[in-house]
């Protein structure tokens, strides 16, 4: 989520969401973890309290929400889905999520047919990253 390109550029994002797979500790896991679904909230927010702003921020700042949505668990490679043992110790132990909902799709994952089995994924509804950055006056 560090590396995808702002959310200025959707485009660009979600064509990077859809080639990286999230980092994950085990990477010689056949099954990957994409985000296929994301809510991008931008605001900006007032801080005339802030102990110490930037000389161009003036206690201004853009405060960014990202929320994934839907998850696309893929078996890399693989044209069948992941036995379900493995989709659960896969998603219990590199992830810490349980296997509930999970829905097959028929449709190859991005654009490669041999990309592998996709299978979607509702996320946990408190899964999200903020970030607060000054805005600085042109």
């Amino acid at each position: 989520m560090n590396r995808a390109p702002t959310p200025i550029f959707p485009k660009a994002r979600a064509l990077y969401l859809n080639k990286y797979p999230l980092d994950q500790i085990d990477n010689s896991s056949k099954l990957r973890l994409f985000i296929q679904e994301e809510l991008v909230e931008e605001r900006v927010e007032s801080d005339h309290l802030e102990a110490n702003p930037t000389e161009n921020s003036n206690g201004t700042f853009i405060v960014l929400l990202i929320k994934p949505i839907r998850f696309a668990l893929v078996h890399w490679q693989e044209p069948e889905a992941a036995s379900p043992g493995l989709v659960k110790r896969y998603l219990n132990q590199s992830w810490g999520l349980e296997n509930q909902g999970l829905q097959p799709k028929q449709t190859p994952w991005f654009l490669v047919q041999k990309c592998g089995h996709q299978s979607l994924l509702d996320a946990p509804l408190e899964l999200r990253w903020d970030r607060k950055t000054p805005f600085a006056a042109l």
